[in-house]
């Protein structure tokens, strides 16, 4: 499909190529084996601190809590009712958590994956390549608002940072919110600040579960174009398009 994403959008989809990605979250839900038994550990959204969860190994569900410190973990699953505790400790690399749980004195080998958000979807809802039906559209109020992109970028002549912002209205409108951009090294330093909200005619935004699209009416031709799985926690929303790369986002 030929992209007709605003230009500003998708030169930050571009540049996140070459750009570092924000560390993963946590929160999620994670599964493997454990001496050949299955496990599963759901870890709730949170500060990326601070963990809780639950951890099933089929049987029963024990509360899981740790400390983080990088990608490192220390912490446990209890249950209180049999006055069990099994201390629990690990690391993440990317989608994957591996560590080691102590039962009775023995250290078991862990590997969990991290699995897709898996909503349930709508059956009667068309195929994802497809904008829906005026009847089928959604839109996720937590998104309407004003959101900023922010690039800071340094080499040993100096640095610079660029600030996007893109609106969603609450009415499924699309516009461009101005941007900031600043430089500075042995030359000097400069700032272009450009604070007007633009509505882009003809574009639309709408969510469908955990996925947020865009749609643009052309020359009587639409097109959709999905942007990715969003993520909000706080003032920030991550953004991971399908080929894995991640886009934060601060509100405004």
């Amino acid at each position: 499909m030929k992209h007709f994403l605003p230009p500003f959008l998708l030169l930050i989809l571009i540049w996140n190529h070459g750009c570092t990605p924000p560390a993963p979250t946590w929160a999620g839900t994670y599964t493997g084996t454990a001496s050949g038994e299955p496990l599963t550990l759901t870890i709730t959204p949170g500060d990326g601190k601070i963990l809780t969860g639950k951890l099933d190994d089929g049987y029963q569900a024990f509360d899981f809590e740790a400390v983080t410190k990088g990608d490192s973990f220390i912490g446990k699953a209890t249950l209180a009712q049999n006055n069990i505790l099994v201390p629990f400790t690990g690391a993440r690399n990317a989608e994957t958590l591996t560590g080691t749980l102590t039962v009775q004195g023995q250290q078991i080998a862990v590997t969990l994956q991290k699995q897709a958000d898996n909503s349930p979807a709508d059956p009667a809802a068309p195929p994802q390549d497809t904008p829906p039906t005026a009847s089928r559209e959604t839109r996720d109020p937590a998104l309407a608002g004003t959101w900023e992109y922010q690039e800071n970028r340094s080499d040993p002549f100096g640095g610079s940072s660029f600030n996007q912002r893109m609106v969603l209205f609450a009415d499924g409108g699309f516009g461009d919110g101005g941007s900031d951009a600043s430089v500075s090294g042995g030359g000097g330093s400069g700032l272009s600040t450009d604070n007007t909200v633009t509505r882009i005619p003809g574009v639309t935004w709408y969510t469908r579960g955990s996925d947020l699209y865009l749609t643009a009416t052309q020359n009587g031709k639409t097109e959709t174009e999905k942007l990715g799985k969003y993520f909000i926690q706080g003032g920030n929303m991550m953004i991971t398009t399908d080929d894995g790369r991640k886009i934060l986002f601060y509100r405004k």
